[in-house]
């Protein structure tokens, strides 16, 4: 019976992968200079006041990290209140031009300038008690929400431009801002909606009808509406006596599990269809462009349950120290000049006791090389004065034993390396 060629493939090409990632760890362990040359190399001991001196900052980060990430578990939500402020600018409006219709050539068609107008939309935190409106606006107002979006409620046909337009937060927060503007062509007044979804953590979701009516709640986090299920089970004793796993449902839950028992651990899976993501704050307005006012024309007032601003930068900070690709860069370009280093120190003392005693060393040389002939031909007995004849050495199969006697000291290398970064 004949395997699939392209399954085996793929799984020499991901035993490889994995391979060359296992090494790619084991290297960068590999970053000690050899004690013999600290004497021998000026810099070297300044190399290893700088690994201290890494190992200590490493230390401190760890420290400080666990600390941020104890305080963010421990802080809690509060009501923030945003202003949104909408204003516009007007351009190549009817009201705007001085020119008279009737002066206009058909040859001055092509220039005249297509009327288009641009909504600006920013916001501000509304300073609670204890906080400075210095503070609040070096957030920009987009930080408390994942996603906006603009609605321009016209005709497809006649406006080709799209009518609907999003803007979404980046993961690293780099295109947080405290304005944002849509820029459309147009000479028509024109109702706009912006729905503002807030970002959230943890996410809240909006229960299906039949689920809010039996746990009475309409919206929360999965830890609420888990607990929340779970409060239901205990008030009408749905839990099994003998087996605290299983739930025997009621009525109502019979008809929205669509089964008689439930495995507790399983509701959150099972839950899921029953969930779906929170209604958008809507901000509707009409863009009248007949007239032009330098103020804003909308003004509202939005709340959400956010965290600290101080929270969301304490995340932010905290994702960009754990994103350490560029130090991982540095760690192999180091552990690359630590085995040039090892290599260039075990060719020195080649050479330099070659140099001392030339026959003395070659004696030796051929006798450690003739003891791990022994080893890679398991211990079997060789002839002694083959050994000393160079035509002995020579032969096809010695590069092939040679090969399996570097692989396994390799191999044994890694493993001690390996151990080693186990007992750390």
């Amino acid at each position: 019976m004949s395997g699939n060629p392209n399954l085996s493939e793929k799984s020499n090409e991901r035993d490889t992968k994995e391979a060359s990632e296992v090494k790619k760890e084991i290297r960068l362990l590999e970053r000690e200079i050899p004690e013999k040359l600290l004497e021998t190399i000026l810099e070297a001991n300044q190399y290893v006041e700088l690994q201290e001196l890494e190992r200590r900052l490493d230390s401190l980060i760890v420290r400080k990290r666990f600390d941020l990430q104890d305080s963010l578990s421990r802080q809690s939500k509060k009501t923030r209140a945003i202003r949104i402020f909408i204003r516009k600018t007007l351009e190549n409006q009817a009201f705007q031009s001085h020119e008279e219709k009737n002066d206009i050539q058909i040859s001055d068609l092509a220039s005249l300038s297509v009327p288009s107008w641009t909504i600006h939309m920013e916001g501000r935190l509304i300073p609670g008690k204890e906080e400075e409106m210095k503070q609040l606006d070096e957030i920009p107002f987009t930080t408390f929400f994942k996603k906006i979006a603009f609605q321009i409620q016209r005709s497809e046909e006649l406006y080709p431009e799209s009518n609907y337009v999003e803007w979404n937060k980046l993961s690293n927060g780099t295109n947080l801002a405290n304005e944002l503007k849509l820029k459309r062509n147009g000479d028509q007044n024109v109702k706009i909606n912006i729905l503002l979804y807030p970002d959230e953590h943890p996410e809240r979701y909006k229960l299906s009808s039949a689920f809010a009516n039996l746990l009475a709640i309409k919206e929360g986090t999965r830890p609420t509406i888990v607990t929340a299920l779970w409060q239901y089970i205990k008030f009408h004793r749905l839990q099994d006596m003998e087996e605290k796993r299983l739930i025997n449902c009621d009525k109502g839950l019979r008809n929205l599990f669509e089964t008689d028992r439930l495995y507790f651990p399983r509701i959150p899976e099972l839950m899921n269809r029953f969930l779906e993501p929170v209604d958008p704050i809507v901000l509707s307005f009409e863009l009248n462009v007949n007239e032009e006012s330098d103020n804003p024309f909308e003004i509202f007032d939005v709340f959400v349950n956010a965290d600290d601003p101080k929270q969301t930068q304490t995340r932010s900070f905290l994702a960009n120290v754990m994103n350490q690709n560029e130090i991982k860069v540095l760690d192999e370009k180091i552990s690359s000049f630590i085995e040039a280093i090892h290599y260039s120190k075990s060719k020195y003392d080649f050479m330099r006791q070659f140099s001392e005693d030339p026959v003395m060393f070659i004696h030796r040389w051929t006798e450690s090389q003739s003891k791990d002939l022994e080893v890679i031909l398991d211990g079997s007995e060789t002839n002694f004065a083959e050994k000393k004849d160079s035509k002995y050495y020579q032969q096809p199969w010695i590069e092939e034993s040679a090969i399996h006697y570097l692989n396994r000291l390799n191999s044994k290398k890694q493993q001690e390396i390996l151990n080693a970064s186990t007992r750390k």
